[in-house]
C-alpha cells in the first residue's frame, strides 16, 4: 500500500499543524496510508528521513514536499508524480531597515504567526503559544528570536525565529546550546524585505546571550528555506557544508549550513 507521512516540528512552524488536516484529506482520497511524525518529540525521524525543514511531506519514501498546499494540489502532484518546485530567488521586493526590531519570547510567539500566515490565524496563534511555553516549562528558554515592525504597517513584518543549538531536532553535524541555529527566517512580502536587518540585528546582539556563533540551513538559489544562502554571505557567513540536494522540478536545489562565528 502506498503512504504519506509528514514530518512537522511541532507547532514552531503553524503549516506543519496546518497540513496534517490536508494530507490526511489527500490520502483518504487517494487510498493511501498516512502517517504523522513530529521530530521536535521524536527526532531519531528527521535523522532516519534527513528532515532538514519544519515540514516535509514524504511520498512512498521517495517523492519529497516541503511547502504547504492544498489537498487537491498534492493529489495532482501525486498522481502525476510530479517533482516539487521551489522560486528561484530573484530580489523583486524593496530592501528596507525595520523602523524596530523587538525580542521574541515564549509568552509573545503568536506574533510571529501572521508573518507567514494570511487570513484567520487564531487558532495558530494559540497551538504556537503553547509549544513555545512548554519549552520554556521544559528548558528554560525565553528567547526564541526577533520581530521586526514597520512604520509602514501596525503589524510584524518580518521574524527571525532563533533556538539554542541543542533543540534542533534536524540532524545538523553540531547540537550544541552555545549555538544559535535560526531555523526560519521570513518577512512579508508585500511589505517589503526585512530580512538584512534582522540578520544584523541578530549578529549584534547573540553574543550577549552566550552564544558563540549562528548558524542556518538555506537553500543556495532558493527563497525557501531562509534562502537563498548568498544573503546570509552579505551579511559575513561563511558555508560550512553542503546539508543535502533536493531534486525539483527544474534540477538540483542545494541546502547549505552556513555559520557567523563571534569569536
Amino acid at each position: 500500500m502506498s503512504e504519506i507521512k509528514l514530518f512537522h516540528f511541532g507547532a514552531f512552524c503553524p503549516y506543519g499543524i496546518h497540513m496534517i488536516g490536508e494530507v490526511e484529506i489527500a490520502a483518504k482520497k487517494l487510498d493511501y496510508s498516512f502517517s504523522v511524525y513530529d521530530i521536535g518529540k521524536e527526532p531519531i525521524y528527521a535523522r532516519e528521513f534527513q528532515v532538514f525543514t519544519p515540514l516535509l511531506i514524504l511520498v512512498d519514501d521517495n517523492l519529497r514536499y516541503y511547502k504547504p498546499m492544498s489537498y487537491t494540489q498534492l493529489i495532482k502532484k501525486i498522481e502525476k508524480r510530479e517533482l516539487d518546485s521551489w522560486r528561484r530567488y530573484t530580489q523583486r521586493d524593496p530592501i528596507r531597515e525595520a523602523s524596530r526590531i523587538e525580542d521574541l519570547r515564549y509568552n509573545e510567539i503568536y506574533r510571529s504567526v501572521p508573518v507567514c500566515m494570511e487570513g484567520r490565524v487564531d487558532v495558530y496563534d494559540a497551538k504556537k503559544s503553547d509549544w513555545a511555553l512548554r519549552h520554556h516549562k521544559a528548558t528554560g528558554v525565553i528567547h526564541f528570536g526577533y520581530i521586526a515592525w514597520s512604520k509602514l504597517s501596525h503589524f510584524p513584518v518580518a521574524a527571525n525565529q532563533i533556538l539554542p543549538g541543542n533543540l534542533i531536532p534536524f540532524p545538523i553535524p553540531e547540537h550544541r546550546k552555545d549555538i544559535a541555529f535560526i531555523v526560519c527566517l521570513h518577512s512579508k512580502p508585500e511589505m517589503g524585505d526585512y530580512r538584512r536587518d534582522l540578520i544584523r540585528h541578530a549578529i549584534e546582539d547573540l553574543p550577549s546571550r552566550g552564544y558563540t556563533s549562528c548558524q542556518v540551513i538555506a537553500g543556495e538559489s532558493t527563497a525557501y528555506p531562509n534562502g537563498p544562502a548568498y544573503i546570509f554571505k552579505e551579511m559575513g557567513f561563511e558555508e560550512k557544508e553542503i546539508i543535502q540536494k533536493v531534486e525539483l522540478k527544474d534540477g538540483i536545489e542545494k541546502l547549505i549550513l552556513l555559520e557567523y562565528s563571534f569569536s
